[in-house]
């Protein structure tokens, strides 16, 4: 009888699994980034806001909401995410919120992986830098209009 020799693994596809592994780890990184706890107490207030606008069709030029300033000129820059935040939270509740959240955050480190890759050429180095970011920018990354 003649033995056959066990075909040699694909150079390629052990690359391609190992890219893949990276980037499940990279995705579970961002994730884990993005679903701590939510510390901003101002959340409330910014869906007050957005519920004002959405109710009332205009954007408040002057504060409307406190008691000691009330009428006080006001320049609301934030608006647009006030109201993503208010009618998400009026269709789909905390989860919708909380799930805007995890995607926007893991979109913005694939994001920082890819542009990473295209300006190293390196898809570990790419990878890794993004990993190390997740783990930096968690205390950061907080349902707040500056993470638009």
């Amino acid at each position: 009888m003649r033995s056959r020799a066990a075909p040699s693994p694909d150079p390629g596809s052990a690359r391609r699994l190992a890219y893949l592994l990276l980037l499940v780890t990279l995705g579970a990184y961002a994730l884990w980034a993005a679903s701590a706890q939510v510390t901003g107490a101002d959340l409330w207030w910014q869906m007050a806001t957005g519920r004002y606008i959405v109710e009332h069709g205009d954007i408040p030029r002057h504060d409307v909401f406190s008691y000691t300033a009330e009428g006080a000129p006001w320049v609301n820059g934030e608006w647009l995410s006030q109201v993503l935040y208010y009618e998400l939270y009026r269709h789909g509740g905390g989860t919708a919120v909380a799930c805007l959240k995890l995607a926007v955050a893991s979109a913005i480190f694939f994001l920082a992986a890819w542009v990473a890759w295209r300006r190293s050429g390196s898809g570990v180095f790419a990878i890794a830098s993004a990993v190390v970011a997740a783990v930096l920018c968690r205390p950061f990354l907080d349902t707040r209009p500056q993470l638009f």
